[in-house]
């Protein structure tokens, strides 16, 4: 990056912080948004203890398909159609639309499908911003 910076009359920090830094933070900041899009939902519940849970169904109750426009979910991989990829981490990107269609037909009442818009997404912030294990909700940071 050294000799990329001399040759092209750029500063090394300079250029290894929009190489390196840059899309580093991005990086991260996009998968934290896709994560917490994906396992978080008012009445999504998560498990303090593995064996309080039957694993097929906290993996149908315990993941959101959040539905992108076209654009963005294609970009994305499709890794949103993720109650499929929970199910069967092996299925290939190219197939979890597919999959996540199987997953919705089998169990119509129990995925929660989403359209993702800013007002869905700053209500679901407002909403979920702590889980209580003892009553498996979500609350506010004041804990109500």
């Amino acid at each position: 990056m050294t000799a990329v910076a001399r040759t092209t009359g750029q500063h090394p920090a300079a250029l290894a912080a929009w190489a390196i830094v840059l899309p580093f933070a991005v990086w991260n900041f996009v998968v934290g948004f896709v994560t917490y899009q994906q396992h978080t939902y008012p009445t999504v519940v998560w498990y303090a203890d593995r064996r309080e849970r039957d694993p097929v169904t906290a993996q149908v109750h315990g993941t959101v398909h959040v539905v992108f426009p076209a654009p963005v979910g294609t970009l994305l991989g499709n890794i949103m159609e993720h109650t499929a990829h929970h199910i069967d981490v092996a299925i290939p990107l190219f197939d979890l639309p597919e999959a996540q269609r199987r997953v919705e037909y089998e169990f119509p009442d129990g995925v929660k499908v989403v359209r993702w818009s800013l007002r869905y997404y700053l209500d679901c912030c407002r909403q979920c911003k702590l889980f209580d294990y003892s009553t498996r909700t979500w609350t506010g940071f004041s804990g109500c």
